[in-house]
């Protein structure tokens, strides 16, 4: 069996987007966070600096990022910091979290027919940090 550093099995785990969202699972490619863990977040799909969209690795970071695809800024994916040098500007973490919907009994004490089940239902919220 072969062993390969983690760089060269891939860039990233997972990657996801949505209309308001970007999600993806990768290494850090700025410096901040420790080499070879994987991190996953979830930001706005808008570059702080110039409000375009974002697009995945276009360039092929080792470790994978996020690039706006108006003005080329780079983003690193595991904390969202853009990558010029000395650069403070993060992109907008976005926590997905569930909030249930509240079901009210059956007061009418009318029985349920088979196959007619009450399910808590679930409806996806987030917030921008």
């Amino acid at each position: 069996m072969m062993m390969l550093p983690v760089e060269a099995v891939g860039t990233s785990h997972s990657i996801n987007t949505s209309t308001d969202t970007v999600t993806s699972t990768a290494l850090c490619t700025c410096g901040l966070e420790p080499w070879g863990h994987y991190y996953t977040h979830t930001y706005v799909d808008k570059c702080p600096q110039c409000g375009g969209k974002l697009a995945w690795n276009p360039k092929g970071a080792s470790g994978g990022e996020w690039t706006c695809t108006r003005c080329g800024a780079d983003y690193c994916a595991a904390d969202g910091r853009c990558k010029a040098g000395g650069s403070h500007i993060y992109l907008d973490r976005v926590v997905v979290t569930k909030k249930p919907i509240v079901v009210q009994p059956n007061t009418t004490n009318t029985p349920v027919k088979d196959g007619n089940y009450i399910k808590q239902l679930v409806n996806e919220d987030w917030t921008v940090f």
